[in-house]
């Protein structure tokens, strides 16, 4: 099967069709994307920052594409053109190639040379101009906010610099991202959140990679890490109040920068180079190790700008930081090299226009005085670097059975060799015995997974009136999912209350989260279910005792300030709407609304949430803690053990138990009664410029709480017709179209006669069609 799908893949380098019957469908894909792309502030601002380049940079450019832009030229010559790119810039001389496969290396070598050896080997065309550009030369205008309207429901600030291209094994800029990015006591996003100015920040250093840690990170931008060198960019996310402090927020920016010169923190750089050389020593079960696609996507950028030695490794290890080269990068973030944009819901007026995206702005000439600030910035007493993190993992954790097996290891190493010797011969097979071996690869994983399935070991770990802990052995990344259930009401007031809540946790955790996620402890806080907050971690097992009991701490004990309550709500409010703004999730707050008696629209919770007082919230939590009911799972590479040893944390102080009606485990959920003027609903998109429309149906079963054979039965129905109608909708390009135009020509008369010949009971014909759906031994047959 893979050797078939290599020639396949091949194919595409080696002589791709350029199918003009398949061109209008690309472009419109292309359109699609670039629609979608303008709804957002950040693309706003890289598109932006490539119109405002000098006109023969090689920034200014439009490097979207949308349908305008690609119907400038007449299908016939756009074909000319794309032969011409592929002609000149796809040869072998400038890709990289990364497979991975359970074959012998000797039979996926052979099979490369054999599939992609007719690839064009001369060189690429010239080099691109940006080459010769020098990283010191300004792009944009110095001194200059770039100001436009905002989009989304938020105001965002990017303060950018212009900093050199990656060295390999040199990362200064990492010291940065750690400093400036920390939420703790003392931090640049503390102080500013204090000052009530700031929702989020977000610092990135432009660099090459093509994932992140960071699951909420967005796009750095089109020019991040180019030839030219990379932004490094600070991303504020501002109040109402922050919208009116940008030259005050830049200039705290740079007073940080001026502590960061004037102190050093050495164990930053020692902290984040142990958890690299742990996250390595760890390799095989870490998410990045278990997902074939992500990884062959590292390897094959990093092969771009590392040693092909190292391009497996070069995130973990190889890397270096010393003060001088840290105080060498800090000359680049200087007021002269700075770009600075801002997106604000200001109706203030803007009078240029960016002929692309359609967005106004206006560039605002900074104040001499203000950028003498910030040229000399006076240092606050405030600032303090993270300090040494606690969450940090002590020693590689093994398991003490590992060194027991070695020699059982050693033995299966030997079986592998021989079968690796025996494949060999695969290499002149043809096609079908290349089959029959993938055939047999397949059967023997298949036979190795029910081995590691009988192998998990799980067991009901606490089993008490308030408390309900599972543990399930498994090898896989340490983690664990717990849920706390409260005693919180279906209706209007309860719900917005609830979800203020979440939100006070959340900022409450702030700095315990950042500090875990240095430790490669990653966590996710959602609300479920009306009256449940779950909290997933997961990471190095050595300091979850520790982690879970701070988070444990936190949720038990954090309560709304008066001081910050109006802002809470502003950043609610923000949260709310742009909660619905994607096609789908406007979808499903609609659906969700039909079926659910505790669902609430948007638009009603924030009415709501403008008539709440400080007084309503400081109750709500006061009385939410009274009563509540905790529900989690151990997974992962844990022992029965250490997770009781953790579930000791929930058993320390007396819980009162929540009410039967308000556990998810035993109270009856009454759904929304289907009337008829409910069963349908037609509604407008969010985004006024959105092409696409949505169209959803859904059917209601029931199945009896706790019946797994049900549930598992709907998942297997689902996935079935998932898997059908993206086969025919793949298959058949015009299906759709068909479908559409068929169904207008349907008449009333049609759906009778469909009815009658094959719904009733009596018509020969309902046999034949239950026999077809469910099988001739079906009940319904």
């Amino acid at each position: 099967m893979l050797s078939k799908l290599l020639v396949r893949f091949s194919d595409m380098f080696i002589s791709p069709l350029f199918n003009r019957e398949c061109l209008e469908s690309e472009i419109s894909a292309i359109d699609y994307e670039f629609e979608a792309a303008r709804q957002t502030n950040k693309n706003r601002i890289d598109q932006l920052r490539g119109h405002t380049a000098p006109a023969d940079h090689p920034f200014n450019r439009f490097t979207w594409g949308n349908r305008e832009s690609l119907s400038e030229v007449k299908k016939k010559k756009l074909i000319k053109l794309l032969r011409k790119l592929f002609d000149e810039s796809f040869v072998g001389s400038s890709m990289n190639l990364v497979i991975l496969g359970k074959k012998p290396l000797d039979v996926l070598k052979n099979w490369v040379i054999s599939y992609f050896g007719p690839i064009k080997k001369q060189v690429p065309g010239p080099e691109s101009s940006s080459s010769h550009i020098a990283t010191s030369t300004p792009i944009w205008k110095e001194h200059t906010l770039f100001f436009s309207k905002s989009v989304e429901d938020n105001h965002l600030l990017e303060v950018s610099w212009t900093i050199p291209s990656p060295q390999y094994g040199k990362i200064p800029e990492q010291f940065l991202v750690i400093a400036l990015g920390h939420k703790g006591e003392g931090s640049l996003y503390s102080m500013l959140r204090e000052k009530l100015w700031l929702v989020t920040l977000h610092v990135s250093s432009g660099d090459y990679k093509v994932d992140d840690e960071d699951d909420d990170k967005e796009s750095e931008g089109t020019y991040a890490c180019t030839s030219v060198g990379r932004l490094f960019s600070l991303s504020l996310e501002l109040t109402n109040l922050g919208s009116f402090k940008v030259f005050d927020i830049v200039g705290h920016v740079y007073e940080y920068l001026q502590f960061v010169r004037q102190n050093d923190a050495p164990w930053i750089m020692e902290e984040f180079f142990k958890i690299k050389n742990m996250e390595f020593c760890f390799f095989d079960t870490s998410d990045l190790g278990s997902d074939a696609s992500a990884l062959t996507k590292k390897i094959a950028v990093n092969m771009l700008y590392v040693p092909l030695k190292d391009a497996v490794c070069s995130d973990f290890l190889n890397q270096s930081c010393n003060r001088d080269s840290i105080d060498e990068l800090l000359k680049c973030f200087d007021p002269r090299n700075m770009r600075l944009d801002f997106v604000s819901m200001s109706d203030e007026g803007q009078d240029l226009l960016e002929p692309r995206f359609h967005t106004f702005y206006k560039e605002v000439q900074i104040p001499s005085d203000v950028i003498e600030k910030w040229l000399n910035p006076i240092t606050e007493d405030y600032f303090q670097f993270p300090p040494r993190n606690r969450f940090l993992p002590t020693i590689p954790s093994y398991d003490d059975d590992e060194g027991a097996d070695d020699d059982e290891g050693d033995e299966e190493a030997d079986d592998d060799d021989e079968f690796m010797d025996g494949a060999d011969h695969d290499e002149e097979a043809d096609d079908e015995g290349d089959e029959e071996a993938d055939d047999d690869e397949e059967a023997a994983a298949d036979d190795v997974m029910d081995d590691a399935d009988e192998e998990v070991e799980s067991c009901l770990l606490v089993d008490e009136r308030s408390i309900k802990l599972w543990h399930t052995l498994e090898d896989s990344v340490p983690t664990f999912v717990f849920s706390v259930g409260f005693k919180i009401e279906d209706d209007l007031k309860s719900q917005i209350l609830a979800q203020i809540f979440l939100q006070l946790l959340k900022d409450s955790l702030e700095s315990i989260l950042s500090e875990g996620k240095r430790a490669n402890l990653s966590t996710t806080i959602k609300f479920l279910d009306t009256n449940k907050i779950e909290i997933k971690t997961s990471g190095f097992k050595d300091s979850f005792h520790l982690y879970i009991s701070s988070i444990w701490n936190v949720l038990k004990s954090c309560s709304p300030s008066a001081h910050s309550f109006e802002t809470d709500k502003e950043i609610l409010t923000f949260v709310l709407k742009n909660n619905i703004i994607e096609l789908l999730d406007h979808s499903k707050a609609l659906f969700q609304g039909m079926v659910s008696r505790s669902f609430h629209s948007v638009e009603r919770m924030l009415d709501a949430l403008k008539l709440l007082s400080f007084e309503d919230v400081k109750q709500f939590v006061s009385d939410l803690r009274s009563q509540m009911f905790i529900q989690g799972v151990f997974s992962g590479n844990m022992s029965k053990e250490e997770a009781l040893t953790i579930s000791e944390l929930f058993k320390s102080q007396e819980i009162t138990p929540l009410q039967e009606d308000f556990r998810d485990d035993l109270r009856e959920d009454v759904p929304r009664p289907c009337e008829p003027s409910n069963h349908y609903i037609d509604d407008f998109v969010k985004i006024k410029t959105d092409i696409n429309s949505l169209a959803t149906v859904c059917f209601q079963f029931g199945t009896k709480r706790g019946n797994a054979r049900d549930t598992a039965l709907l998942h297997l129905f689902y996935s079935l017709i998932e898997e059908n109608i993206v086969y025919w909708l793949k298959m058949f390009p015009d299906f759709n179209k068909r479908v559409r135009r068929n169904l207008k020509e349907i008449e009333k008369e049609d759906v009778l006669k469909f009815y009658k010949k094959y719904l009733i009971e009596t018509s020969p014909e309902t046999r034949t069609l239950s026999i077809r759906i469910w099988g001739c031994n079906s009940r319904f047959a």
